[in-house]
């Protein structure tokens, strides 16, 4: 008889190895179905893959799994897994391939020990080669996988490639061709490399394991004891095996030596139920009772059980729906864990009206759903009342997803969805069936709205500098176009940081190219984006040249000349394309900026405030890049414009790239919608007599 400071011990030291052994087991678990997740809501093979464990066996192991739970995790894996349709092999290695087995279907039970016999035997003391396994189960799938079926690899070790023989660097060097020659046919055929790192002493170095998963879309788990396998297991197993491990009971064997242990399988879509038990006396037993009260006999459990040394597995094949009881037989006080896995061949099927990929802003669809189970489909009201579908629809633009119930309508479920919005979107429908979460196939739809395209990549300027020339003007508009917008909509602005306001100005549709600062020319990248974000680029590049001194000089006379009279008749008429002064005032948090600033309106639409109002204190705003812009037809009002857009006083809250500056009136604008900093400014036009 135990005392009970012995029981408590004994309990403690059941429980840590217990969860041990389930742990490493379910993180396998969690890395292996990662690849079935994809397929399962289209795919009457859900749960049925081509999987190979690549085991390390080099001499570390013996000191960093002292317990041999690899062994344990590999067999609960197998016997979870259903009983007929999967294919399984294994590569067993250190510095060389220890054992090979090749892909068999793992059907019933005498398979699957055979798979697990091989793979115990497998001894080794030797140093590590993870490339060359890794390459060999690469080709086995390729070469004897299921071809129908998905396919993944399942690498444990407990560090990186060690090769501490190889002087010359060749074992290496080679180890490093195999392993990127497996990544390669990994990613050529869809094989994701599930990894974990048993990192018992803290000394194994992951990254070698980590950039393989990564590089082939697969996982890896660092493994530092075995409560973090169960973390890993909560974390990610509902997602990928589209299922919870549902607890059923953790706790002693009362008096009397029975615990009655209660669960129940759904309606449908449960093909198998694996009932885990985990307990260390191998002289416990069990009995099953099923909902119509039939209770099983001795030989018919015996057929049913997985044993194993620290757990044993119940598999009830094509369970009826209802109310189970387990009976759990043993000793008093023993410690037992009792959990269940389903194996579910249930999959929602997603089917909209209308091709998602080519539907308009504004335009309805009709999402549809049901469930298929067992490959046939569910046809029955009840099931969907129970068990309601629920569609979610995800804005990736904006970040928002709405979720909503499918109303059930006879034997599927169905819900206009309209996208009203430019942008692109996911859709999906998933239901949850008790412990069971089935996905649809995920649907993409972008909607709408498509970027600028330019006619032209580069686009070539070129134009001819002279003593008098100033700014070398281009229209872009002939050069872009937009389905969705006009070309006066889009905003045009370069993604050189290099290139300065006082070497090129955009304002509207115009390019100007001051060719003072412009030197020979040069290039940039010039970008035209739409009123609804979707942006294109391309390349400018400006072209100058020089005429021959004589012909400066010549030319230079007559522009002299013309250029004279082109004054005299401006002065004579007086006229300024804006026909007034401007007055601006600075201000930020702590009060007026400097002093204020007059000055006279000037000609051309590239009036660049900062050349005017230089303020000497920081009001927020980038006057180099704002303009000044009269109207064509009314001196009544001029603009001020600018790429970034400004917050005034007349528009709360509302940012605009074009501000309207009507005669006499103060105008204060600010980057901010709070208008802590900024200027006032006023246009005061000159009184043409009318």
């Amino acid at each position: 008889m135990k005392t009970a400071g012995g029981e408590i011990s004994e309990m403690k030291k059941f429980q840590k190895f217990t969860a041990g052994c389930l742990g490493l087991a379910f993180a396998i678990i969690v890395l292996l179905t990662g690849t079935v997740c994809a397929n399962a809501a289209n795919d009457t093979g859900a749960n049925r893959m081509n999987v190979v464990f690549v085991l390390d066996q080099s001499g570390s192991m013996g000191r960093t799994d002292a317990q041999a739970l690899r062994y344990e995790a590999v067999d609960l894996f197998m016997g979870l897994s259903a009983e007929q349709g999967n294919y399984m092999g294994a590569v067993v290695f250190d510095d060389t391939i220890i054992l090979q087995q090749d892909l068999q279907e793992m059907s019933g039970q005498s398979a699957k020990k055979g798979l697990s016999d091989s793979i115990r035997q497998a001894d080794s003391n030797g140093d590590t080669d993870i490339g060359k396994a890794v390459e060999l189960a690469t080709e086995m799938l390729v070469n004897n996988g299921n071809q129908s079926l998905p396919s993944a690899i399942i690498l444990l070790s407990d560090g990186n490639t060690d090769l501490p023989k190889d002087t010359t660097g060749d074992a290496l060097r080679a180890s490093e061709t195999s392993r990127q020659n497996a990544i390669n046919t990994a990613r050529n055929n869809g094989i994701k490399v599930h990894s974990v790192c048993l990192n018992a002493n803290g000394t194994a170095k992951v990254e070698e394991l980590r950039d393989i998963s990564d590089a082939t879309g697969g996982t890896c788990v660092e493994v530092k004891s075995a409560e973090d396998l169960k973390t890993v297991f909560n974390q990610f197993y509902n997602i990928i095996f589209s299922t919870d491990t549902v607890g059923l009971a953790d706790t002693v064997i009362p008096e009397g030596g029975e615990l009655k242990v209660a669960f129940e399988v759904p309606m449908f879509g449960v093909e198998e139920a694996n009932i885990i038990i985990s307990t260390l006396n191998p002289e416990t037993s069990y009995n099953l009772t099923n909902p119509d009260g039939h209770g099983y006999t001795q030989s018919e459990m015996e057929a049913m059980e997985i044993k194993a040394e620290t757990f044993t597995i119940i598999k009830i094949q094509a369970p009826a729906a209802g109310d189970w009881d387990l009976l759990v037989r043993g000793v008093a006080g023993d410690q037992v864990k009792v959990d269940m896995v389903y194996n579910t061949d249930l999959s929602l099927v997603l089917e909209p009206d209308k091709d998602l990929s080519s539907i308009g802003n504004g335009e309805d669809v009709q999402m549809t759903a049901y469930l298929m189970n067992q490959g046939v489909k569910v046809d029955k009201p009840e099931a969907y009342q129970e068990y309601p579908i629920m569609l979610t629809v995800k804005n990736l633009t904006s970040g928002a997803e709405e979720e909503n119930e499918m109303p059930v309508n006879g034997t599927e479920c169905t819900l206009t969805v309209t996208f009203d919005e430019y942008a692109d979107y996911k859709v999906q429908a998933y239901c949850k069936v008790d412990d069971m979460t089935v996905m649809s196939e995920e649907f993409d739809a972008s909607i709408g709205n498509t970027p600028p395209v330019f006619s032209e990549n580069p686009i070539e300027i070129s134009g001819w500098v002279t003593p008098f020339s100033n700014h070398l003007t281009e229209d872009l508009s002939g050069y872009v176009s937009d389905a969705e917008d006009d070309v006066s909509e889009l905003l045009f602005s370069t993604a050189n940081e290099n290139v300065g306001a006082d070497t090129l100005a955009i304002q509207g549709t115009d390019l100007y190219v001051n060719m003072k600062n412009a030197g020979k020319g040069g290039s940039f990248t010039l970008v035209a984006t739409d009123t609804n974000g979707a942006s294109a680029e391309t390349e400018v590049i400006v072209k100058l040249r020089s005429v021959l001194p004589i012909l400066i000089g010549i030319i230079a006379f007559i522009v002299f000349v013309i250029v004279l009279l082109i004054i005299l008749k401006v002065r004579s008429n007086g006229k300024k394309v804006i026909r007034g002064q401007i007055q601006v005032i600075g201000f930020n948090e702590y009060g007026t900026v400097g002093a204020a600033v007059t000055f006279d309106g000037a000609r051309g639409k590239n009036m660049i405030l900062g050349r005017y109002a230089d303020l000497r204190g920081d009001v927020g705003m980038n006057l180099a890049q704002t303009f000044l812009e009269a109207d064509k037809k009314s001196m009544n009002y001029i603009y001020l414009t600018s790429k970034t857009g400004y917050y005034t006083d007349l528009n709360p809250g509302v940012r605009l790239k074009r501000i309207r500056l009507d005669a006499d009136m103060e105008v204060t604008v600010s980057a901010d919608a709070e208008q802590e900093k900024g200027i006032r400014i006023t246009y005061i036009p000159e009184d043409m007599g009318y």
